[in-house]
Formats: structure tokens, C-alpha cells, sequence
């Protein structure tokens, strides 16, 4: 062994590698250093929940988000009542939509109120609902409703309020940026899937939200039990 300070005198010939040996070496070498680095663990994606703060459905939805320790938004708006779960404002944020904002989406609604041959009601404060339903599904990467199909219905054929952000989220999402949206049907009792082209698929699970970063919780104020245990499985399978 040689002391600390001696030269080591290396002769010609003496470590004569060819080219394909050096690259070898090299690979040995980049692959210990990579070893030595500490591991980079990727962030684990999160899923933040949009809701309208109704009762029923709405603030069952909010309920199982909040009891799973995840984020769950809440639109409302002027002399709106919103059915909150939670007073934590870190896992329950209530967001209030102005007047104004509420109105730029007229022109939208009444799309929709086309397709499904509805008014739109005369009453300011009542519109306001439908009108907050697009705010409830436009960031939204995928939609999960629990409602009725209505045989031979219009649009999409799904009844009353849960039907209005239904077809607010196709027509202006589905066919635009390629959203998902699932739809508990409590008549059947069946999850299904819509299409591009509006369609209603059976789906032989409850939908998983883990894929998405943002999605809207919608749902019947009626809810039946059935409904429930839908909106149950969504955290539980």
C-alpha cells in the first residue's frame, strides 16, 4: 500500500482499453452514480370536488369528501342557503358567484334550454340555480351525477335540476375538451357513462376519481337510498 503522498507511475500499455471498453466503463459508472442519488418521489395527484350546496345529493356528495379528509368547493350565490358539512374553510371552501357573473351565462343556458325544450324560469333567483350549475361543472374534468334518465326525455334525458348541468357540461365540455361524465341512474340502478354523441353506456363499476384533478359532484335533491349507497361506492370501491 502506498503511503500518503507517493506517485503512482503508470507505464504506456499498461491500461490499454479499446473503445468499446471505455463505453462500458462509462455505463458502469453512470449507473453507480445514479444508484447513489436519493430516490425523487412523485407527488401523489390530488382531486379537488365541486358541488352546488343543495340538499340531497349535493350535500351527501360534500359529506363523503370531507369525511375522506379531500377538498371539497362549494358554489353558491346571493341569498343562497348552501348546505355546508364542514366549518374547516381548508377542506370545505364556499364560493360565492356574483349577480353578474351569474348572468354572462344566459346565453349558454338557453342552449341548453333548446336541447332540452325547457324555459328558463322568469324568476331571477330561481335561474340563479341553473345558472350556478355552470359554474359547478366548467372546471370540471369529469362529472358524477346521481339523478333519473327519463324514457324518450330531452337532451340527455335526465330529469329536473341534475339534467340542466348535465347537458351544460356536454354541450360546452364533452364536445369541446373531451370530459367524462357518469351518471348513477336511481331508476335502474345502474352507473352508466355518457358518449360523445350523448349517449347513455352502462358501466359495470362506480366511476373512480382518481384520474382527475377537478371533478363536479351533482345530484337529485331527492335522493333514494339506492342513491346514496352510489355515492357511497364512489369512496369506498
Amino acid at each position: 500500500m502506498e503511503e500518503e503522498g507517493d506517485v503512482i507511475e503508470i507505464r504506456e500499455g499498461e491500461f490499454d482499453y479499446g473503445e468499446e471498453e471505455v463505453v462500458e466503463v462509462k455505463k458502469i459508472v453512470e449507473v453507480e452514480e445514479e444508484e447513489d442519488l436519493p430516490k425523487k418521489k412523485k407527488a401523489k395527484k390530488t382531486t379537488t370536488f365541486i358541488s352546488g350546496g343543495a340538499e340531497g345529493a349535493d350535500f351527501e356528495w360534500a359529506k363523503q369528501v370531507v369525511s375522506h379528509n379531500m377538498v371539497v368547493e362549494i358554489m353558491t350565490f346571493q341569498d343562497h342557503h348552501a348546505h355546508v358539512p364542514s366549518d374547516d374553510p381548508k377542506l370545505c371552501k364556499v364560493i360565492p358567484v356574483s349577480q353578474d357573473a351569474l348572468r354572462r351565462v344566459d346565453k349558454i343556458l338557453f342552449v341548453a334550454s333548446v336541447a332540452l325544450k325547457k324555459k328558463i324560469p322568469s324568476k331571477e333567483f330561481t335561474s340563479n340555480y341553473l345558472r350556478r350549475n355552470w359554474y359547478v361543472v366548467n372546471t370540471a374534468e369529469a362529472v358524477f351525477a346521481v339523478g333519473k334518465l327519463i324514457p324518450n326525455g330531452k337532451g340527455l334525458g335526465v330529469d329536473g335540476g341534475t339534467g340542466w348541468a348535465c347537458q351544460l357540461y356536454w354541450q360546452n365540455k364533452m364536445n369541446t375538451v373531451r370530459g367524462d361524465m357518469f351518471l348513477f341512474d336511481m331508476a335502474t340502478e345502474k352507473w352508466m357513462k355518457c358518449t360523445l354523441a350523448g349517449k347513455w353506456e352502462e358501466c359495470s363499476s362506480a366511476p373512480s376519481y382518481s384520474k382527475y384533478s377537478r371533478v363536479a359532484l351533482i345530484g337529485s335533491r331527492a335522493l333514494t337510498e339506492s342513491g346514496l349507497r352510489a355515492i357511497e361506492s364512489v369512496f369506498t370501491s
